[in-house]
């Protein structure tokens, strides 16, 4: 149990990366003038910033219907750091419950 919850913590540790790189481009349009806060929304990121994502938009709106096309319409400068504190709080969570359990014999 003690490996899984290892390899979910730095499966979490690769995503928070991912999310840093969003973050940062996000800030870089803004910045540089291509888009306001308020219209850089994650389905303006997704299919003007990033194309090869554009069936993220689709499978999320399939899967969640109309709670997608608000999630969709939510600046990304406000979902990216949320899910990278999200991300953090529960990596965190599950490295001190690692932390605590004993190590596991490779003859186990």
């Amino acid at each position: 149990m003690r490996n899984f919850l290892l390899t979910i913590f730095w499966l979490l540790n690769i995503g928070s990366v991912v999310q840093l790189a969003v973050i940062v481009s996000a800030l870089w349009a803004v910045y540089s003038g291509l888009y306001s806060f308020s219209s850089l929304d994650v389905s303006a990121f997704v299919t003007e910033m990033i194309p090869r994502l554009t069936w993220l938009k689709d499978f999320l709106v399939s899967i969640l219907g109309d709670l997608g096309h608000w999630v969709l319409a939510l600046p990304i400068l406000f979902v990216a750091p949320m899910k990278l504190l999200g991300g953090t709080l529960i990596g965190v969570w599950i490295y001190t419950a690692a932390r605590n359990m004993p190590a596991e014999s490779a003859s186990e």
